[in-house]
This record gives structure tokens, sequence and C-alpha cells, in this order.
């Protein structure tokens, strides 16, 4: 039995040899790469395993790896993760560089002032040039759709027609539109229309119509009260600010872009009918009744139009299923936009045309929409003294369809 005992004790000892000989101590120190501090909370894991440790208040960390471990990560908040080699070295110390992403991000505010997003009082969201080129959209507002938190964006079905943008729901029975605010210069966005609210209505589109989306490079949402305090009462529904893009220094290199895009556009969605009761107008409109619930659909052969040239139109009393999905067309719309841009440290600038054309979902060219900018920006230096100019031109020429209610 002793014997036993003696053999399963050897075992032992012999398993702890072996399992001490198959891992080492590393040690090391985490400094700051801006002021060369150490960081204390430091964590510092071996990949694809659960060992890890954090480091002390000076700084240090001892960590007991396995031998075949190659690399250590090192991550800490507000600064770049490292994944370092061990290289068979015992002491591994490590400098952590500071991350900016997301902390000390710039957004423009009134007149065009820049400041660190964490050190406004008011809430902010901002997408730049990258999100509008993506989208390829005719009305810059159509970019925010789906990626600004608490903005509603209602488009109207003709091509460059207004856009109806509501921050954080509507605050009053008036007016809830937003002020926009173009390269430290509010705008006039007021919808051009014919007609009163219910009868003739044909949407011309706003003043937003007139910016190019190409040309932007930021647009910043300010929401709440810190808005109203920027830029006065027109600012109680929040502020759209958009920054135009401006020249650069690239050594005196001439920097030509080029953006188009050809869409396709039809009608997405028609609302469902009845399809066992035909019109219940008997050849007059009468509005005080209700013309959607007539005579059942039997197929008797009954007249249809107005006589023309003493000839009565016949045709059977049935519900046509594809009549007004037929009637809609296939719309083209195509953008094509050119800008040039350059500069030195003391002269930069920046030029860019465009042209839209859209022709909508309805028959013919009756719902169209041109559009042509031309927009200039530039800036001169002088020591201390900085001139800078920008002119932006717009022409557009739009037909429009009443998409009120009426009786032509």
């Amino acid at each position: 039995m002793k014997k036993i005992a003696f053999f399963f004790s050897i075992l032992l000892f012999m398993g702890t040899l072996v399992a001490n000989g198959q891992t080492r101590v590393i040690t090391g120190t985490v400094t700051s790469a801006e002021d060369g501090q150490p960081i204390p909370g430091v964590s510092i894991i071996v990949p694809g395993t659960t060992l890890g440790t954090v480091t002390d208040i000076n700084g240090n960390y001892s960590l007991q790896a396995p031998q075949e471990a190659e690399s250590l990560t090192f991550s800490f908040v507000g600064m770049r993760s490292q994944e370092v080699e061990i290289a068979g070295r015992n002491v591994v110390d490590v400098v952590l560089e500071p991350s900016t992403i997301g902390v000390d991000e710039v957004v423009v505010t009134a007149m065009g002032i820049s400041r660190d997003r964490k050190s406004l009082g008011y809430a902010s969201s901002s997408i730049g040039a990258d999100e509008f080129s993506e989208s390829e959209v005719i009305n810059p507002m159509n970019a925010l759709q789906g990626k600004v938190a608490g903005v509603d964006i209602a488009s109207a079905p003709g091509p460059g027609a207004t856009q109806n943008v509501i921050i954080r729901g509507a605050s009053s029975f008036g007016n809830n539109q937003p002020l926009y605010v173009v390269d430290g210069v509010p705008i006039n966005n007021t919808q051009v229309r014919s007609g009163d609210n219910l009868n003739f209505n044909v949407d011309f589109g706003s003043g937003l119509n007139a910016v190019n989306p190409d040309d932007i490079e930021s647009m910043t949402v300010l929401k709440g009260a810190g808005a109203t305090a920027l830029y006065g009462s027109r600012a109680a529904n929040g502020v759209i600010l958009i920054q135009t893009k401006s020249g650069s220094n690239t050594g005196d290199k001439l920097r030509i872009s080029y953006d188009g895009s050809f869409s396709v556009l039809n009608v997405g969605r028609i609302p469902e009918r009845q399809d066992q009761f035909g019109q219940g107008w008997s050849g007059f409109h009468a509005l005080d009744e209700n013309g959607n619930w007539g005579p059942r659909y039997d197929g008797s052969i009954r007249q249809w139009g107005y006589v023309v040239d003493n000839s009565q139109l016949l045709k059977p009393f049935s519900f046509v299923e594809s009549r007004v999905r037929d009637f809609y067309d296939f719309g083209i719309s195509h953008k094509n936009s050119v800008s040039a841009s350059g500069g030195n440290e003391d002269t930069q600038y920046f030029m860019s045309v465009s042209h839209n054309n859209t022709d909508g979902v309805l028959p013919e060219d009756v719902d169209t929409y041109k559009r042509t900018t031309l927009s200039t920006k530039g800036s001169q230096r002088w020591n201390a003294l900085t001139l800078s100019t920008s002119v932006n031109y717009s022409n557009e020429n739009s037909k429009g369809v009443p998409s009120g209610q009426g009786n032509t």
C-alpha cells in the first residue's frame, strides 16, 4: 500500500514539473505616448486564451503565459489597442497612443465656428460627404433619412418636390420646420406652390433644392434649446447646418472629380381597392355622395365615356385589376457633377458644375425637374488676414401636376 502511495506521489510531482515547464512569467510597464506617464488599469490578455491581467497603479504588470504564446494584446479606454509580439522576451514594455476616434470629433456650429463634439452642451448629429456621394440624391435632405435619430423626413411624390423635416416631433400647430443654414448664412426654405392647401395644389419644391448634394462637405443637425440659443427664435424647431466643400492644400496641384448616376423610378405600392362594386355616381360627380359604392360588377355591357362624333363607347361593367398600375410609367433620373479644387498654404479654391434631369412616373413629360448649379469658393491669406468668397447659382425648371383634390 505504501508503494502505491509513493508511486502516485512521484506521478503528481512529475506532472507539476511538466506543468511548470509549459508556462513562463512575463512582466513589463505600460506608459502613455503623450506624457510618458504609466497607465493603470490597462487590460492585457493572451490572444486565443482566457489568461489575462491588468496593470497596477504604477503601470506595471505580471502575467503567467504559456510557452507557445507569441503575442500579448494591450487595450485601454481612449487608447489604441496594440498586439505586441513576445519574441522570446520575459520583459515587454509597451507605449500606448491615444485614440481620437469619436472623442475629438469636430462639429461646425454657429457662424462656421468649429468645436469639439464633447465640449457641446446640446445634442448634435453629423453626416459627411461620403453619405451624400453614396446616396446619389437630388435633394440633400433625402440623405438624412434613417441616419439621424429623432429626425422625421417625409418626401412629396413629385420630382423636385418639398421635403418635410421635423426634428423631435411637432411642437406647435403651425410651422414645425427647422432653420437651414448654409455656410453660416440662413436660407429661405419656403415651399413654392400654386393653389391652396387642398385644391389644385402643385408643389414646385423649396429653397433647399438649390443646394447641390455633391458640394456638401458635412451636415449637422442641432436639436433642443441649444440650437435656439445659437440662432434665436427662428431655430425653435432645430437647426440644420450645411457646410459646403472648399479648396485644400494640394501643393498647387489641380484635383478634378466627377460624379454621375442613372436611376430608374417606379411606383412601389398601389393601395388595395375593393373589386365588388363599381362607381356610385350616375354620370355626375356629386361631392355630397360616396362615389366608390355603386352597382355590383356583373359584366353587363354599359355605356362608357362621353359621346364623341355621335359615337358612344360600350364596354363590360367589370373590375379591371391593373388599370391603376398600368397608368404609371417608368421614371428616369440622371445626374452629372464635375468639380475642381486645389491650392497651397495661402490660396485655396473650389469650383463645381452639376446638372440633374428627372422625368417622373406619370406618362409623357408632365412631371419633370431639371436643375443646373454653379458653385465657386475660394480663400486668400495674407499673414493674419484671410479673405474668403463663396458664390452659388442655381437654375431650376420643373413641371408638376395638381396633387390636391379637385374636379379638373
